[in-house]
């Protein structure tokens, strides 16, 4: 049964990043031109040094894939927010497809533990905001999901509970460019079940997006990212 399980949902991927049995005009476009676009950007190069960059100097692990750095500028691209509120922290691989697509766009990072390197800090310094604590509220409309301690993921998730379940009327972007963990795999199924308009699109071991807009339909979508 589980085998079955596992062959429809990969089946249901395949279909959904290509397009068929998506009848939303949004969704339809938003997949096949956000998240699987083929076209290059002029970013790309900038976005690949960047990650080489952090690759070697911090030795890090686990790093954002080249494929979702891209497909993470190509998501802030769309939507163009002036501001963005990153709770928790990456490796600063973020940094780049977060401020590339527009100078003006200001990010706030809301973390305990931040570990970004000094030329990251240097080259985008000026649009960066380092909190050592989470808000009280959630009021920007781009939200990222960096990693987060599990001492703190009960807070992280009352807070994006508290957002989503509001009756503010206000749309917002939540995007998860980590999927890596059981803890984090599980906030984004509380998000889901939070939702009360909006679409989901994702894959649950690498990257997810939550479109929580109130002229769309609540929908989910299993795509290939």
């Amino acid at each position: 049964m589980r085998r079955i399980k596992r062959v429809l949902h990969t089946l249901n991927r395949f279909r959904h990043g290509r397009g068929f049995g998506v009848h939303s005009p949004f969704a339809f476009n938003f997949i096949l031109k956000t998240l699987r676009e083929r076209t290059p950007y002029y970013a790309y190069p900038a976005l690949d040094s960047l990650r080489r960059s952090i690759k070697h100097d911090c030795r890090a692990r686990h790093l954002m894939s080249g494929k979702h750095m891209r497909m993470l500028f190509r998501i802030v691209n769309r939507f163009n927010p002036g501001s963005i509120l990153m709770l928790g922290s990456l490796q600063g691989e973020e940094l780049g497809p977060l401020l590339e697509p527009d100078s003006n766009t200001l990010v706030s990072v809301c973390a305990p533990v931040c570990e970004y390197t000094p030329q990251l800090l240097e080259k985008y310094s000026e649009r960066i905001d380092i909190k050592a604590s989470f808000p009280q509220e959630i009021e920007s409309e781009f939200v990222i999901i960096g990693m987060i301690d599990d001492c703190f993921l009960l807070q992280v998730e009352d807070l994006l509970r508290r957002r989503l379940l509001s009756l503010d009327g206000h749309d917002m972007v939540i995007v998860f460019p980590h999927m890596r963990t059981n803890a984090i795999r599980r906030l984004w199924k509380e998000v889901r079940t939070d939702m009360q308009t909006g679409m989901a699109f994702y894959n649950e071991k690498s990257f997810a997006v939550a479109v929580v807009h109130h002229r769309l339909p609540r929908q989910d979508f299993r795509v290939s990212l």
